[in-house]
């Protein structure tokens, strides 16, 4: 059975708890018990956090019964949100539906309180705690797009060199905004940025038009490899200045 068909039926909205795992019985190796997982069983539970992200703030956090209030004032919803508490500066926000985690993704972060800015960041299965994610959405223009490119399948085809779109602007869904098409993407901050694309056109033939396209970014979070925390200038970084090597 595929995976995602272990879930109870329900890919779009999946059911937390309805994972059926084959018994196995654990080895010794090395004189130490070893539970063992199969990547598709990895895949599988990975399944059941497709739409959850982290909430990351600078400072402490504030209560976390404080951050839900402000949250759920702020964020507008179609379903049940869950966060909970991770450590004393991040939180796990776990969706119930695509929609909703998309339009919480696309902000850089959430102002919860005067002062309180909760940045947003994908979860993944090898989060770390103490470790920023390499991966950041940022919002990225395509200037003079032609006009019969504003479709989101021909969207993802495009920046698909540069990273996993996520959604569109509502003046580009909207086709109000002929200059530009804007949306969300998911990029590596490790990666080389692009700044152009080349785009083709093959007909039947073999014959190839193609067109340059102009890739523009709009505030791109910082990275330091030395300590690996974005939003955070390798420049300035005091493990950088204390240990130069």
């Amino acid at each position: 059975m595929h995976y995602k068909g272990a879930l109870g039926g329900r890919v779009q909205g999946y059911e937390k708890n309805k994972i059926k795992l084959q018994p196995r019985k654990h080895e010794i190796l090395k004189g130490k018990p070893v539970v063992t997982f199969t990547k598709e069983e990895h895949d599988m539970l990975a399944e059941t956090c497709r739409w959850t992200l982290i909430g990351k703030f600078e400072r402490s956090r504030p209560q976390i019964d404080q951050i839900r209030a402000d949250f759920a004032k702020i964020v507008p919803t179609k379903g049940h949100v869950k966060i909970g508490a991770k450590d004393r500066k991040q939180v796990f926000i776990d969706m119930e539906n695509e929609d909703d985690y998309n339009t919480i993704i696309s902000y850089n972060f959430i102002q919860l309180g005067e002062d309180n800015n909760m940045a947003i960041q994908r979860w993944t299965t090898d989060f770390k705690p103490n470790v920023s994610s390499t991966l950041a959405p940022v919002w990225i223009n395509l200037p003079d797009l032609p006009w019969h490119y504003y479709e989101w399948a021909a969207l993802c085809r495009i920046v698909e060199p540069i990273g996993n779109p996520i959604v569109m602007d509502k003046a580009t869904q909207s086709k109000t905004r002929p200059t530009t098409a804007k949306l969300r993407v998911e990029i590596d901050l490790l990666k080389p940025l692009l700044t152009n694309i080349q785009v083709a056109i093959r007909n039947s033939e073999g014959q190839v038009n193609t067109f340059n396209q102009k890739i523009e970014y709009e505030t791109l979070p910082t990275f330091c490899q030395y300590c690996r925390t974005q939003d955070h200038s390798q420049k300035k970084c005091k493990r950088t200045i204390l240990d130069p090597q």
